[in-house]
């Protein structure tokens, strides 16, 4: 089990992502903005984040930064689930520390390998 942070400001979006990976029996929570994701990171400690990029407050480019910055010696997994696309698009991404990157509309497929994938390299290195 993974503990996983969704943020999009299209809050329909974002709960609808958290309650596919708590029916996957991961540990979710949502925020709207990147400032607030980064504030909810500090208690929540999230294994992987999946980051919208164009948000109101703080970008999920700033956010990212931010939550690598926090943590630095166990930063999450940071996957960048956007509407942005383009080679600048992912370089900034990137730049910004982001792991993965995923474009809206996401197959539901592709997100649910990411996690697992991830959530299995995860519980090696906890044994």
């Amino acid at each position: 089990m993974s503990k996983i942070l969704v943020v999009d400001d299209l809050r329909d979006s974002a709960d609808s992502l958290a309650l596919l990976f708590d029916a996957m029996g991961h540990q979710t929570m949502t925020s709207y903005d990147g400032r607030e994701a980064v504030e909810a990171a500090q208690s929540f400690e999230p294994d992987i984040v999946f980051l919208d990029i164009n948000m109101p407050i703080l970008d999920g480019y700033g956010a990212a930064r931010s939550l690598r910055d926090a943590r630095a010696e166990a930063p999450p997994v940071l996957v960048a689930l956007t509407a942005v696309s383009g080679p600048d698009a992912r370089r900034k991404a990137d730049d910004a520390g982001f792991d993965f990157y995923v474009t809206k509309p996401a197959d539901f497929n592709v997100l649910i390998t990411i996690v697992d994938d991830l959530s299995r390299r995860m519980a090696g290195r906890h044994h």
